[in-house]
């Protein structure tokens, strides 16, 4: 069984290894794994699965992709969200707003891995620590603070109403005091619990947890010294599965089955309003005469979901809002008006294949619309620059929506002003997608995903969820005989 993997493993990665040096322009692998741990945890497990032992699993000082996709096995949050990005209680029962602020009822039956029950102390002690950490802060910037209402509730401070606000409470929550310092194993809920072994680590069945069903009782996790390109992993068979999220702008071939995990960010074409784009009714002509599932698939290997909105296709909220589709010969023609004898520049990052890709791909588009164009491919720093400063006449840009959706950075104006009074409730989805519908300041391609590739063994059926690309890994059965 697991004893065959570990020794194709192995003769796998000293294939690999040689290979390598021989290989003149390449001194050493992108990856080390560990595969031979010497611990019985590895033959015992019904999964591996890649981690860093060095960065840990406290989820408020772990930094590595890695770990972070471990955590949502460990711990549990008020909320998680479905594939829809609709909030679902976990460790909350109930939410109120109370003049813009969010008053949330916790779980008080529910019960820590350790057999202690969850108190409001907990849920205001994890909030603090999300709060000054690196990945969550940015998630609760719309929190000031949180304070203890009582013994089973949680007062969340914010600067205006949100009637999306529940999407954001997905931090972990931890016991009272056992998460202050990086190498602390905080205490979760989760359905598994941390143990460190001789050269990895395991997860095992949280016992406290409510029962279920499980295949995987315990999942191994595989020290890797380094995470350069996490699917290396998967082509010396050294783990089950791995997550990716592509944000090197390219896609590593390997053989496994794969699956799109939904990431949230949002792609779209940047255009300086001036010239021919200096109209809202042009660049929606232009929009409407994309071919978006081609762009996603010349630029991005197809790892994206097709919109033209700015909010994702998948949302609960969006229900049958559209924008409303131009006449395709009126477009042609006024495009081809407005952009007679310009030529105009599509500045990318060249050190990122999916931009490179997705503006050559744009430019062929283009080009058949009738706009002479050209692609200017710019080291990253100067590409960023260009895109804060707004110094291009088009650019490929990606950005990572939180839960709610909040674009309003995106915004400015009256179109920032409808969005956050659909926030607030005051206008409907119907309202923000017309008035966007009108201003287009800016083409929207669609949203970007990552990938996980996992064993063609696993006879499950591989579930994957926002922030969870493991989301059903007890479910999962990748023993080979």
């Amino acid at each position: 069984m697991n004893r065959i993997r570990k020794l194709l493993a192995l003769v796998l990665a000293l294939l690999m290894l040689l290979s390598f040096a021989a290989c003149g322009d390449k001194e050493e692998a992108e990856e080390t794994v560990d595969t031979s741990s010497g611990d019985e945890a590895l033959d015992e497990s019904d999964v591996v699965l890649p981690y860093s032992r060095e960065d840990g699993v406290n989820p408020y000082t772990a930094e590595s992709l890695m770990n972070e996709c471990l955590m949502p096995l460990l711990y549990e949050g008020l909320y998680s969200v479905g594939a829809d990005y609709q909030p679902n209680a976990v460790l909350a029962t109930d939410i109120g707003y109370t003049d813009g602020n969010l008053l949330v009822r916790i779980d008080t039956d529910h019960v820590f891995s350790d057999g202690s029950k969850l108190d409001a102390e907990d849920v205001v002690y994890s909030f603090e620590l999300a709060k000054d950490s690196a990945y969550y802060s940015g998630i609760l910037e719309g929190f000031s603070k949180a304070k203890v209402y009582s013994n089973d509730s949680v007062l969340f401070t914010t600067g205006s109403l949100n009637m999306y606000g529940a999407a954001l409470l997905t931090f972990p929550i931890v016991k009272d005091g056992t998460a202050g310092k990086s190498g602390s194993i905080p205490t979760g809920s989760g359905r598994y619990v941390y143990e460190e072994t001789t050269r990895g680590g395991t997860l095992t069945r949280n016992k406290e947890y409510d029962s279920g069903k499980y295949t995987a009782e315990q999942i191994y996790l595989s020290n890797m010294t380094s995470s350069t390109s996490l699917l290396y992993t998967m082509g010396i068979g050294g783990v089950d599965a791995t997550f990716d999220d592509l944000s090197g702008g390219s896609i590593q071939r390997v053989t496994a089955s794969l699956a799109q995990v939904p990431l949230n960010n949002l792609v779209l074409i940047g255009v300086r309003q001036s010239g021919g784009f200096a109209t809202a009714e042009v660049r929606k002509y232009v929009s409407d005469l994309l071919d978006r599932t081609e762009l996603i698939s010349s630029g991005m290997d197809g790892y994206a979901d097709p919109t033209n909105l700015p909010l994702n296709p998948s949302w609960y909220v969006l229900g049958d809002a559209e924008t409303k589709d131009s006449d395709k010969d009126k477009a042609k023609e006024a495009v081809a008006e407005a952009f007679e004898d310009q030529t105009v520049t599509i500045v990318t990052s060249k050190d990122n294949d999916f931009k490179k890709k997705t503006a050559n791909a744009l430019k062929t588009q283009l080009l058949q619309m009738g706009i002479d164009c050209e692609v200017k491919a710019l080291e990253d720093s100067a590409y960023k620059s260009a895109v804060n400063t707004k110094s291009y006449d088009i650019c490929i840009a990606e950005y990572k929506i939180t839960n709610d959706m909040d674009i309003s950075e995106r915004l400015s104006g009256d179109l920032k002003s409808t969005f956050q009074k659909m926030q607030t409730g005051d206008k409907d989805i119907d309202d923000f997608v017309k008035e966007f519908d009108e201003e287009y300041p800016f083409i929207v391609i669609g949203f970007r995903n990552g990938v996980l590739a996992y064993s063609r063994s696993n006879t499950a059926v591989v579930e994957v969820l926002p922030d969870n690309p493991y989301a059903n890994v007890y479910e999962w059965s990748s023993r080979q005989e």
